[in-house]
């Protein structure tokens, strides 16, 4: 039975599952916890931005909230 190969693309870089498992094999302690907490915050997003709006105009339009990201 053949496996599917998973591969993750980056700018200008691409690596299958395996490769990105071994760099991240090769990191510090710390760099590897780093990662997981990263990981752990895209798969459960608690939505920090609420709020982040409210002193805009009710109805902002892309480009003034493009103006206002700026600040943030």
């Amino acid at each position: 039975m053949a496996t599917e190969q998973k591969y993750i693309t980056v700018p200008n870089v691409s690596f299958d599952l395996e490769q990105l498992l071994d760099i991240i094999r090769q990191l510090d302690e710390p760099a590897r916890r780093q990662i997981a907490e990263v990981l752990a915050e895209t798969l459960h997003p608690d939505l920090k931005w609420r709020g982040s709006l409210r002193d805009l105009p009710n109805e902002p339009t892309s480009v003034d909230l493009q103006h206002q990201s700026l600040t943030w």
